[in-house]
């Protein structure tokens, strides 16, 4: 299922509140998901920590534009197969 930009959270299993992520959040967890990259891996793949990727996902980090370009290159090689 294609990532929404939006998160829910959960208390058991009664719904408590819907939460709208920032754009470019919700392109990173995409871009992470697309990429079949676990927290950890993303976070090697980008020379971070696996909790900088956590921050990003979650809209309390801004994705810096670095990252971004090299989230772009890193999609680009998985698609030409480096």
């Amino acid at each position: 299922m294609p990532y929404t930009g939006r998160i829910d959270t959960t208390k058991g299993s009664q719904m408590t509140e819907q939460i709208e992520l920032p754009e470019a959040a919700a392109n990173f967890k995409a871009w992470r998901d697309g990429m079949s990259l676990s927290l950890t891996e993303a976070g090697k793949a980008l020379g971070v920590s696996r909790r900088t990727i956590t921050n990003y996902q979650n809209g309390s980090t801004p994705v810096p534009d670095s990252v971004k370009k090299l989230c772009a290159l890193l999609k680009r090689d998985k698609q030409l197969g480096i």
